[in-house]
């Protein structure tokens, strides 16, 4: 539908409909969309990843060089969390 057309009095209630039907669409999509962004905010998984996050920035920021030392650290504490999360996975 062209912009002309829809200033033609005959196409008038067409536009007036089709504005509408998209309008709800949106509305439905937004609310949609905040239901599942609210139910992610609130899941403990996001939760425990964030603070996990945090803690690596906090470490990251207080260490001065990133020797093997820290980094083989680091892959370990990795590798132990993926295990943990996959054995309550499991369970």
């Amino acid at each position: 539908m062209t912009l002309q057309s829809c200033l033609e009095p005959e196409y008038t209630s067409a536009t007036v409909e089709i504005f509408l039907s998209n309008a709800e669409e949106y509305a439905e999509i937004r609310n949609d969309a905040e239901k599942q962004i609210n139910m992610l905010a609130n899941h403990p998984l996001l939760s425990k990843e964030l603070a996990k996050q945090s803690e690596d920035l906090q470490r990251l920021q207080s260490t001065q060089t990133l020797d093997s030392e820290f980094l083989d650290l680091s892959q370990i504490e990795i590798y132990a969390i993926i295990r943990f999360e996959n054995l309550n996975l499991e369970t």
